[in-house]
């Protein structure tokens, strides 16, 4: 087959198509975009690019924060390539470009589910799986603990199929998409299940002595910490023997262009007030501001574990108005997990800095804890944790920095789709027991970096990659938000147009989204 047919080619610099994130915090311009449809076109795409000695990097929902997906070389567009291919009992088999949230329909449909989610169902499963994205659960592994095979297209053009139990498993379950272009994935799902949701507040001190009892007793556990109410606000949500109901599903409303524009101004009004906050000269008003703000946190919901496990994502609500803020700054994200037994003292750590300084965040930090579970690259490091997120905006990374030197001595270990950890001593190699093992798998299964981008090589620290994209990669994107510091951004085409005539290019190369 000709690859030409799957393989949509920017004939100059100048026809690059600007793929952005879902949350504007990095943006990248493929020389082409492929969308397969079949487990041959994978294949057909890997072996042309391998020819041409180009980059490939496959996307999906583009919801992580940092820029694993993106690249200058060939962009592999999952949004035809999500069928449900099998079930076999509580084993259900889908193409990689598959959305959670689709994924979920599904499965009711079949009174199926899966056991665990995050708070976003917007993303396709294998970006969910390659990052380990997890849930809020001490019962529960992340979503790639429920993985029982996968397909993976090589940079060679061969197809492995692996499974739980195999000596490279643990290897491919968690890899940032380094391995090559994951084909399929087979869950083990559960059979339907009810969830209802029981909303509480606690002082800290209080919810810092139930701490392990809460998350012992109770299946799943959301926890948002306002540190200037020192208050801590908890979704504790539990199977129910009440049968199964029919819950609407998520759909992005149609927003007018009034309420796009609202959308708008309350978004610079509300970063605005962060700005305000941040010089901790207002501590009075943004005290009554997240009192207010608190009491929309969370609901009782009840229904499908699917419907009540995302009910309480706000970020769902920031992508629909997306096109209203395509020019604002972004909000910078930041998820570390440390040891659960440590879990108390870190977090009264950083409780007792919010209070000695007087100096508090402009949001919430999200808690939530997470099962050991085996895959070399889990930040989980095989035992128990607890993940300590935080948001920063403006995103000058001078938060995370202070946040992080007070987590130092736990060991903090960075969510892979997440901005990550700067500290001294975090080199993976120290971090992660089996890193040296992933290293040896790529270098055998991607010798020449072909699955890898900017961003992964600096995390794995490569220098150089015999795949070239005939441009400079080290060039940053040009700064539309100037107040991003030190955000990971990918490159775009040394001599090619601007950003801005790039985005005005638009209207005759449409964005692809996916």
């Amino acid at each position: 087959m000709d690859t030409l047919h799957l393989i949509r080619a920017a004939n100059s610099e100048q026809e690059r198509l600007l793929i952005k994130s879902a949350v504007g915090l990095y943006e990248f311009s493929p020389q082409a975009i492929a969308q397969p449809k079949t487990e041959q076109d994978l294949i057909h795409i890997v072996q042309s690019a391998k020819h041409h000695k180009r980059r490939v990097k496959a996307i999906g929902a583009r919801h992580s924060a940092v820029p694993l997906p993106a690249t200058e070389g060939v962009c592999v567009s999952l949004k035809q390539y999500k069928k449900v291919l099998q079930v076999d009992g509580l084993l259900v088999t889908v193409q990689s470009g598959i959305r959670l949230c689709e994924l979920n329909e599904f499965l009711a449909q079949h009174d199926l589910a899966l056991p665990i989610l995050g708070t976003i169902a917007q993303q396709t499963v294998s970006g969910a799986v390659s990052t380990g994205t997890h849930g809020g659960s001490l019962h529960h592994t992340s979503l790639s603990g429920y993985v029982e095979a996968m397909r993976i297209v090589r940079a060679d053009g061969t197809v492995v199929q692996i499974y739980k139990g195999d000596e490279l498993f643990d290897g491919v379950a968690i890899a940032l998409g380094s391995l090559g272009l994951i084909s399929t994935i087979t869950f083990r799902c559960v059979p339907a299940f009810s969830l209802g949701t029981n909303v509480i507040t606690l002082p800290m001190a209080s919810f810092l002595a139930q701490f392990d009892v809460l998350n012992r007793q109770n299946q799943y556990v959301d926890i948002r910490y306002s540190p200037i109410t020192d208050k801590a606000h908890l979704a504790l949500i539990n199977p129910t023997t009440e049968p199964l109901i029919e819950n609407d599903s998520w759909e992005p409303p149609n927003l007018s262009p009034f309420a796009q524009r609202l959308a708008g101004i309350t978004d610079r009004i509300n970063k605005l007030a962060q700005k305000l906050f941040l010089t901790h000269k207002f501590n009075r008003l943004q005290r009554w501001g997240i009192k207010r703000y608190d009491r929309a946190i969370y609901a009782e919901v009840y229904g499908h574990s699917d419907f009540v496990l995302t009910h309480f994502d706000a970020t769902s609500t920031d992508l629909l108005a997306n096109k209203a803020r395509s020019n604002l700054d972004p909000v910078a994200d930041m998820e570390v997990a440390v040891p659960y037994s440590q879990a108390i003292e870190a977090i009264t750590t950083l409780r007792q800095h919010f209070q000695n300084t007087q100096r508090f965040p402009s949001m919430h930090i999200h808690l939530r804890t997470q099962a050991a579970e085996t895959a070399w690259l889990s930040p989980t490091r095989g035992e128990a944790a607890c993940w300590i997120e935080f948001w920063e905006y403006p995103c000058t990374g001078k938060f995370f920095a202070e946040m992080m030197a007070l987590l130092q001595p736990f060991k903090p270990l960075g969510h892979w789709g997440k901005q990550l950890p700067k500290l001294p001593g975090s080199e993976p190699e120290r971090q992660y027991a089996r890193w040296s093992n992933f290293i040896q798998l790529r270098q055998q299964w991607d010798p020449d970096g072909m699955f890898s981008n900017n961003y992964l090589d600096q995390i794995f620290l490569e220098s150089t990659s015999h795949f070239c994209t005939h441009i400079n990669e080290t060039h940053p994107v040009a700064a539309r938000h100037p107040s991003r510091g030190d955000l990971p951004q990918t490159g775009r085409p040394k001599e090619t147009a601007s950003i801005t005539e790039v985005l005005t290019s638009e209207e005759k190369s449409p964005r692809i989204s996916s």
